[in-house]
């Protein structure tokens, strides 16, 4: 999913969308806000945050929610893991959704892992009542045509009407057009 930030980006810079980016390590959200401010002059960047793994106390959610409603994103995309690797966006999310007008969609990837593997997870973690309850949307990065994810994880029946395809979200470059070598490698690694 790393090459929809710049689609999602491009798109929010020609629709006057403002954008937030949270998560990753310290620096990393900033970073990311600065290097998409130089592709796209127009892109309004609405703040960045990279709060702490782990666990969060209800004065760093109340921080960070603070901080998210007063630069009033238009929208809040998740990538991958719906509650956050150790469930760390949880509170956050519901604060949010309770107390901001921020639209908040998971990305996810088309091909996830054994759907009854995943679907058991979800369950016996609560994830599933996570993307129910939090979510305005679910996208996924694929095509319908090669798997049908929304069926297949339950996500149609989780958020009804609010699951969308993506596409690819990859540069894929065809077979024919890669680089070769003009040269024989000086080193070969067996």
């Amino acid at each position: 999913g790393s090459d929809l930030i710049y689609r999602l980006s491009e798109r929010c810079a020609e629709r006057g969308y403002r954008i937030y980016f949270y998560g990753a390590a310290e620096g990393i959200a900033k970073k990311t806000a600065e290097k998409l401010t130089e592709l796209y002059p127009k892109l309004q960047v609405a703040g960045w945050q990279s709060p702490p793994f782990g666990a969060t106390t209800e004065d760093q959610v109340q921080r960070s929610l603070d901080h998210i409603r007063d630069s009033k994103p238009d929208l809040l995309l998740v990538d991958h893991e719906p509650t956050g690797v150790w469930d760390e966006l949880l509170a956050p999310l519901r604060a949010m959704r309770e107390r901001t007008g921020t639209r908040t969609v998971l990305g996810l990837r088309d091909i996830l892992d054994d759907p009854e593997r995943t679907l058991g997870g979800w369950r016996k973690s609560g994830t599933d009542r996570a993307i129910s309850d939090l979510y305005d949307e679910v996208l996924i990065y694929g095509n319908q045509g090669f798997f049908p994810s929304h069926s297949a994880y339950g996500l149609d029946a989780l958020r009804p009407g609010h699951v969308r395809y993506a596409g690819a979200v990859t540069n894929v470059t065809p077979r024919g057009a890669r680089a070769r070598p003009s040269a024989r490698p000086g080193h070969i690694l067996v």
